[in-house]
């Protein structure tokens, strides 16, 4: 038994343990979303995140996400069913008419009381639990959640079941200041999360494939606190998420996922709420 470990040792076993903590504390509030076929059987399309803002519940998701209102109606993965939502989602404007060009691609559905009802076995992130503040992001741990089109393909027809699978992923957010300009962005309102498309590491810290983050868009980025923190590896020491932005597409060129922070998002549903 190996009692000496290296730096990179601890360091992954502390964004391991720091993974876990956070998947658990928001898997009921980083949800699936579906559509539904001409037979009405459902499809994957994308994630979304439940928040809560001056008491009033809301779901975010990416707004290429909620544009497939235009083929199928939409519905949220509870725990035990699924769940329909309505088509009155606000979204950021296509510019010029093209989804591909809004590097906002962020859409919020107000939570009416019936369907509020609907959704009870899940839980809502409260402004307590976002980081809306980040001026300094080197060196701190942050973490992908949400649900990839080929680990959520899945669906018992005789049953009328799904089972849905939870993606995280921890990595180090990073500058980019071509991606900022291709993007014509000042990166204020972005998080870029490294990610590495070929290669990753998984529980056991085998290096393996990487998933395809396909369907990841509308899921959640937790700020997990500084890795350089020393206290963060004392025996005791808790790992606290904190809800930082929404994934909205994966720049594989730049090798990054892309969020919007969560601070920026509040303000829109504060302007159009």
């Amino acid at each position: 038994m190996n009692l000496i470990k290296t730096v990179n040792e601890l360091v992954r076993e502390r964004m391991d343990e720091c993974a876990d903590v956070g998947a658990d504390k928001f898997i009921n509030s980083v949800r699936p979303i579906y559509g539904s076929d001409e037979r009405e059987n459902p499809y994957h399309i994308g994630s979304c995140v439940l928040i809560q803002v001056n008491d009033q519940k809301i779901i975010v998701t990416a707004a290429h996400v909620a544009d497939n209102l235009n083929i199928s109606k939409l519905y949220i993965g509870a725990k035990s069913k699924l769940v329909e939502l309505g088509n009155e989602f606000k979204s950021t404007v296509k510019p010029y008419g093209k989804r591909g060009d809004d590097h906002y691609d962020i859409s919020f559905l107000k939570i009416s009381d019936s369907l509020q009802r609907d959704l009870d076995e899940l839980s809502f992130v409260n402004e307590h639990e976002m980081c809306l503040r980040l001026d300094y992001t080197k060196g701190r741990q942050f973490l992908a959640l949400g649900y990839p089109r080929s680990k959520n393909k899945k669906y018992f027809a005789q049953d009328r079941l799904i089972k849905s699978h939870l993606y995280k992923y921890s990595s180090v957010v990073k500058n980019d200041n071509k991606l900022c300009k291709r993007l014509g962005v000042s990166g204020d309102q972005h998080l870029f999360l490294d990610f590495n498309s070929k290669k990753s590491r998984d529980y056991n810290g085998n290096i393996v494939n990487s998933l395809n983050p396909q369907g990841i868009s509308g899921g959640a980025m937790l700020d997990m606190g500084r890795l350089a923190n020393p206290n963060q590896y004392k025996t005791d020491a808790q790992c606290i998420g904190r809800l930082a932005g929404i994934f909205i597409e994966h720049k594989s060129e730049f090798k990054v996922m892309v969020a919007v922070r969560i601070n920026c998002i509040i303000d829109m549903i504060n302007k159009y709420m």
